[in-house]
């Protein structure tokens, strides 16, 4: 794919996950000319700091952009990552083609995420939380809210790539004023890609929670899905509503 107007690809992992969570994803939009970046972000994989904070886990990706010299980029969040793109757009403005929420949170500003969650999901993380201020990963959890339509090995398989996930990314409240900024002046475009099947917070779905935060501009992607891990469960379908999300 050889037009200028053809935008790089970052994408952005949630809770638990790294960048591994994009491979069969990026596998795909690569097999259509994209140049896709998957990094997994500071705090996350297997060999990440728990104690690493919201604003270093957003170092990660601003810096990552940066030292990649990335341009015309559309910087995709999923789920945790809706928040993490939030918090570095206003820095890398610049370089951006376009923010794209994957069935992502989308946060006011002085608010965590624990502050968004479903009250009996959160007690939960918050019952899950050890006295190091890390939430491992919940089987459960993960089969019934993130891989819902998918069979057990695939489950199994996803869940082994997973990795604890510490607790001040969920906890502390963000300054959200350079986003809300750039959400106003229209300076960015913004996607949000809804899967209408995801009701890990509920029956009213991600959507009608957090679109009216993202201003009258917003592209809105319908995937008629049902797990919230959409990069697992169908990786193609993952990578079409990506694409139509970014565009021009």
């Amino acid at each position: 794919m050889n037009s200028t107007n053809t935008p790089t690809l970052v994408l952005i992992h949630g809770a638990w996950h790294d960048g591994r969570a994009w491979d069969d994803t990026a596998e795909h939009l690569r097999a259509q000319g994209y140049e896709v970046h998957t990094p997994t972000v500071a705090g996350h994989g297997p060999d990440g700091d728990r104690t690493t904070t919201l604003d270093g886990a957003v170092d990660s990706i601003v810096e990552y952009i940066e030292e990649n010299d990335l341009t015309n980029v559309a910087l995709v969040g999923h789920s945790l990552g809706g928040v993490y793109i939030s918090q570095a757009a206003p820095r890398i403005a610049d370089r951006l083609s376009r923010l794209v929420f994957l069935v992502a949170f989308v946060l006011s500003d002085g608010e965590s995420l624990y502050d968004v969650l479903p009250e009996a999901l959160r007690d939960n993380l918050l019952n899950s939380t050890n006295d190091d201020g890390v939430i491992p990963p919940d089987y459960a959890f993960v089969r019934n809210g993130f891989m819902s339509t998918a069979d057990e090995a695939a489950t199994r398989e996803v869940f082994a790539e997973l990795s604890p996930q510490g607790d001040t990314t969920f906890s502390v409240r963000v300054d959200q004023s350079g986003f809300e900024t750039l959400v106003a002046d229209g300076e960015v475009g913004i996607s949000y890609i809804d899967v209408s099947g995801d009701v890990l917070l509920g029956p009213d779905g991600w959507y009608s929670a957090f679109g009216e935060r993202l201003g009258a501009g917003v592209r809105v992607i319908r995937v008629a899905g049902e797990s919230h891990d959409l990069m697992h469960t169908d990786p193609a379908e993952c990578a079409e509503a990506i694409i139509a999300a970014a565009r021009d």
